[in-house]
């Protein structure tokens, strides 16, 4: 993506964010969540993440109260960055005019659950899982993965360790699986060491036992309500083998202080007791806190955006 693309995917970006929170901002008192969520033809969780993004908290009757002040002070925010990026626009135009160039092929992305392969900040959590994994006294063995179709964490993976490493590819959606079969089968380093199997990863971690695993790879890139089942079995029965890491990737979007597992947690603590900005990554240390056994330490915490707010937590079990 050139610069100027990219610069134009954040001004839509902006663009979809101030109409929907301005919207938000002028209803919250007189329509229900699901009303406004109706009206404006969104997503649940992007209605949420708007939502979040104001302060906005959602009480059992569906009806969102927030700050108004707070709320404004936001919006405003987000139209000054807006004017500031239109600016930008209006600058690469009057550049692209001046000079103009031939225009190019766009290559057109293939379809599929998850495309953003090479991101910066995707790339820089990979390294971290990586290193976690590559570290001394880290166990060798089998990992149960969510891969890519690339399988670009685990080429970087064999690259580092070499011999001794095996993996469980696991993947639902049946386009991608079939794509993650078609890499593998193109690499023979590939075929040797990843086993594909269609299906949630789920069932390969509530069918092990302990020590199972040299490590897991649970690249999940959801919310931590749809998987805390599977982290905390593992984490729990021991599946991973001693100084073996869990590599879990989290989505920040579409979680509320009133909703699963972190509502749960966080209904515990007086409301505001965080601040509403921090409700999901305390969430998510809180669910952590939880499970984990002494045995157990959080080694990494790492927030990044890739294409949405994201989270990295590498769990070692240490004994």
């Amino acid at each position: 993506m050139s610069y100027q693309e990219s610069v134009s995917a954040e001004l839509n970006l902006l663009v979809s964010k101030c109409e929907i929170q301005s919207f938000i901002l002028q209803n919250y008192k007189a329509k229900l969540a699901i009303e406004i969520c109706n009206e404006l033809k969104v997503s649940l969780i992007k209605f949420a993440a708007n939502r979040l993004a104001l302060g906005g908290v959602i009480n059992e009757l569906g009806i969102i109260q927030l700050d108004k002040n707070k709320a404004t002070a936001i919006l405003n925010a987000n139209f000054i960055k807006l004017s500031i990026v239109r600016n930008k626009i209006k600058k690469l135009n009057a550049i692209k005019k001046e000079n103009p160039i031939k225009k190019e092929k766009k290559e057109v992305k293939p379809k599929n659950t998850y495309v953003n392969h090479e991101g910066v900040y995707k790339n820089e959590a990979r390294e971290k899982m990586v290193n976690a994994i590559a570290s001394i006294d880290s166990p060798i063995g089998i990992i149960p993965t969510l891969p890519s179709f690339t399988c670009k964490l685990e080429s970087l993976i064999l690259e580092k360790i070499g011999r001794g490493i095996s993996f469980i590819g696991c993947e639902r959606d049946f386009d991608t699986f079939h794509k993650m079969v078609n890499t593998i089968a193109e690499s023979t380093i590939l075929r040797r060491t990843i086993v594909p199997k269609f299906g949630e990863i789920g069932d390969v971690i509530f069918n092990a036992k302990k020590d199972n695993f040299a490590h897991l790879i649970l690249d999940y890139c959801g919310t931590i309500n749809s998987f805390h089942k599977e982290i905390e079995y593992a984490i729990q029965n021991d599946l991973v083998k001693i100084n073996g890491t869990l590599s879990i990737t989290l989505s920040k979007n579409g979680i509320g202080n009133n909703i699963g597992i972190v509502g749960k947690l966080l209904r515990q603590f007086p409301d505001g007791c965080f601040g509403d900005e921090k409700e999901t990554e305390i969430g998510v240390k809180l669910f952590f806190n939880k499970v984990m056994k002494p045995n157990y330490k959080v080694e990494t915490f790492f927030n990044y955006f890739d294409s949405s707010p994201m989270m990295l937590i590498i769990v070692r079990r240490i004994e």
